[in-house]
């Protein structure tokens, strides 16, 4: 219980959050509004194709999802280079995580 409690805390940041968010709107946006134009426009096969992509997104471990989140973290360090009270949090719950295992 521990382990999890950590690891919820190393990424429950406000900031992580905010750039986690804004990388969603940005991999998940297109599909959305493509949706919405095959609706309006009355294009079958792109609501067919578009749906079928967004079905796929909300399986749990898609590559798109992994590569959202290494890209949140990468926007992160790059926004808020400076962060040290978001640092001092991870570090503190890293050694938390090590020492629950």
């Amino acid at each position: 219980m521990e382990f999890r409690k950590n690891l919820f805390r190393i990424f429950a940041d406000s900031r992580f959050l905010l750039c986690f968010g804004l990388r969603r709107l940005e991999t998940d946006g297109w599909s959305y509004i493509s949706f919405t134009g095959g609706i309006r426009m009355r294009w079958d096969v792109l609501q067919r194709i578009v749906g079928t992509y967004m079905v796929l997104l909300r399986e749990l471990f898609t590559p798109e999802k992994i590569i959202c989140f290494f890209s949140a973290v990468w926007l992160t360090k790059r926004f808020f280079p400076n962060d040290q009270r978001s640092l001092r949090k991870r570090t503190k719950s890293r050694k938390l995580l090590k020492e629950s295992r």
